[in-house]
């Protein structure tokens, strides 16, 4: 019973599993080849799930999964934001029911950062937890959603309000499944590039400033490389707070996970306010822009250095003003129902700097 009590006193967070430990993560050309071998070492069954936009390419690693001799099924749900829902997890729960799908199987994530949310989740909360493996489609998704175990979908209230952290086994970025995307989504996926650069490294940051028609004219070279760096900032940070637990003090020695939402405080609030028409890459282009002029204004950021900012995300095509129907008491209400939160503050990740960023609270009163 004391030890119980102690249990409840601490307020460390629980150790993961061994389901939930660090992933394996490959970057490479023709990396989803490595997609059946991994899946006959999670499981003895499995099932992939994918969006609408993305099912021939699915029903090709199916097929792939199948020869390599495990059985393998297929569930699609429609392209879009709309998808990561309470409903849908219940749909796609029951329909893994109907496979046949045990606690010695495996589902699969393809496609993008809703995909990866949702199916993360999905796999989380199945028979209280099986591995999943993701393979992220997108930008945005190589970039940032499939890394660091968070999973999530969304309430009728805002954006990634019910979720998990769970980290898939494995993470297959495999760049040529980019050379499909649109440019509007490519795009899309640099700006969460653009603020690993900000908010932890400069060097990193000069390196997109000099390449950055290579990467917009999708040099394999150079997309390999930026997406390794790339994932070398998200997971150096992760790594110091996995489960975002550190509190939000500012000037601290301890890098919060928190800092990893430079530009998403406001960027959630336009998608929310769009109803998730306005892709999250864009939202969080113009976040950080905006997030730049209160860093500005407090005197933690140089104009100079927020201009430097603005003209690299305009250069990569993001756009990078507030819609008209962004109004302040609008932006107030939504931010106010922001997971960062603490009493009447709201804690704002703000560069300090091109390399550097902290925490600083927001009075929303």
């Amino acid at each position: 019973m004391s030890s119980a009590r102690s249990l409840m006193r601490s307020t460390a967070p629980f150790p993961m599993t061994k389901i939930q430990q660090q992933p394996q993560l490959i970057i490479r050309t023709k990396a989803v080849g490595e997609l059946p071998r991994l899946v006959r070492k999670a499981g003895h069954q499995c099932v992939v799930i994918t969006d609408s936009h993305l099912r021939s390419k699915a029903n090709e690693l199916s097929l792939e999964i199948k020869k390599a001799g495990l059985p393998c099924s297929l569930l699609t749900v429609p392209a879009g934001e709309k998808s990561k829902s309470l409903v849908v997890v219940e749909e796609l729960c029951e329909a893994l029911v109907k496979t046949g799908l045990g606690r010695d199987g495996v589902l699969v994530a393809l496609g993008g950062g809703v995909i990866g949310d949702l199916a993360g989740f999905v796999a989380s909360v199945y028979m209280r937890g099986i591995p999943f493996i993701s393979v992220p489609t997108t930008v945005i998704a190589m970039a940032d959603s499939s890394l660091g175990g968070k999973t999530g979908v969304d309430l009728a209230s805002g954006k990634n309000l019910v979720g998990t952290f769970y980290p898939p086994m494995a993470i297959l970025m495999d760049p040529t499944l980019l050379e499909t995307l649109p440019d509007r989504e490519f795009k899309a996926g640099c700006a969460e590039i653009i603020k690993h650069g900000v908010i932890h490294d400069e060097r990193f940051f000069t390196f997109l400033e000099k390449n950055r028609e290579s990467i917009l004219a999708r040099k394999p070279a150079l997309i390999l490389k930026m997406l390794k760096q790339s994932a070398k900032v998200k997971l150096t940070i992760v790594g110091e707070d996995p489960r975002e637990a550190l509190p939000a003090r500012p000037n601290s020695t301890n890098r919060s996970r928190m800092l990893l939402n430079y530009g998403h405080t406001i960027g959630h609030a336009l998608e929310k306010l769009s109803e998730y028409t306005l892709p999250h890459g864009e939202a969080v282009a113009i976040g950080m822009i905006e997030e730049n002029r209160i860093a500005v204004k407090k005197g933690i950021l140089t104009k100079d250095a927020a201009t430097r900012i603005s003209t690299l995300i305009e250069n990569f095509g993001l756009p990078t003003k507030l819609p008209k129907e962004a109004t302040m008491a609008r932006m107030k209400k939504l931010i106010a129902r922001d997971k960062k939160k603490v009493g009447s503050s709201i804690y704002f990740a703000l560069p300090t700097g091109i390399g550097s960023a902290d925490l600083f609270p927001y009075d929303l009163a």
